[in-house]
């Protein structure tokens, strides 16, 4: 038997999780998330830097597995991407999911190359944020409006660029 205040966090944390009933635009990512969980095995290794996205994934997805999530316990940004390689290139066997908004992309995604040289399908989950909103939304704060665009920032296109050898 549970003691009362292990319980009752466990309740909290259960309502917690749950589905959202409502919310705004066109994609609910809390569903998204655990309509993800439903379909990939139960040993899937799930990576995340540290972004606004992060959140999405500690909130509704179950681990249900001990070493199945990798992710910093500081907010290293970037994070996601060299630690989805490493665990698809030590457990080949393995799904392996990394979610990285556009930041962390940008920080660590030549990664990629590594994982097209050795041949690891490792799935990204992510913002690819042309303009990187959630600084922007802070900048916009502190009165700079100024924004960064980006063209062609597809992770594919990026692997396969870091990828070539001539």
């Amino acid at each position: 038997m549970l003691p009362i205040q292990l319980a009752v966090g466990l309740q909290l944390f259960a309502s917690w999780t749950r589905l959202p009933a409502k919310v705004p635009g066109e994609l609910n990512l809390a569903e998204a998330i655990r309509s993800l969980r439903e379909v990939v095995p139960e040993d899937t290794i799930v990576c995340n830097g540290a972004g606004n996205y992060a959140s999405w994934a500690h909130r509704f997805y179950r681990y249900e597995r001990f070493g199945t999530q990798f992710a910093p316990t500081s907010g290293s940004m970037g994070y996601g991407i060299p630690a989805a390689v490493a665990a698809k290139r030590i457990y080949p066997e393995k799904t392996v999911i990394a979610f990285a908004g556009g930041g962390c992309f940008l920080m660590n995604g030549q990664e990629f190359a590594t994982a097209v040289q050795y041949e690891l399908p490792i799935w990204r989950a992510g913002g690819a944020h042309a303009g990187f909103r959630a600084n922007a939304r802070a900048r916009s704060r502190l009165g700079q409006t100024r924004d960064s665009a980006l063209h062609d920032g597809s992770a594919s296109h990026h692997a396969e660029h870091h990828a070539r050898r001539d």
